[in-house]
């Protein structure tokens, strides 16, 4: 069972919903198909940051349903409607969260979007 990690944010989406999660680079595009996912959120100081070393508590599972690969400025509207994070939504939040989560990140930059469906 793999992990599915949030830092910044939780796993907004209810139990039987599709969601879709956007990671840097393609190393979730290689994960297969129905593979059983883990999902886990920072703990958060009592200032609502997540700050080293982190702990993170299990939340809940999923199961993944598919990828998509591309270019960041190219993720289709439908996928990013679906995102986990429901205030990512929108494409400049999304662009903020994860300059916060990986350091950069530019509108060129290869990204996995992870589609996967909540089981609990």
């Amino acid at each position: 069972m793999r992990q599915l990690r949030n830092r910044c944010h939780g796993f907004d989406v209810p139990v039987g919903h599709i969601a879709t999660t956007v990671r840097k680079g393609t190393g979730w595009a290689k994960v297969e198909l129905g593979e059983e996912l883990e999902l886990w959120v920072c703990h958060k100081d009592r200032y609502g940051r997540c700050r080293p070393p982190f702990v993170y508590e299990l939340v809940g599972t999923g199961r993944i349903l598919g990828h998509w690969v591309g270019k960041l400025k190219d993720i289709p509207r439908p996928l990013l409607e679906i995102e986990h994070n429901m205030a990512a939504r929108d494409y400049n939040t999304l662009k903020y969260q994860l300059k916060q989560a990986y350091g950069s990140i530019t509108d060129d930059d290869i990204v996995t979007v992870l589609i996967y469906l909540r089981t609990s």
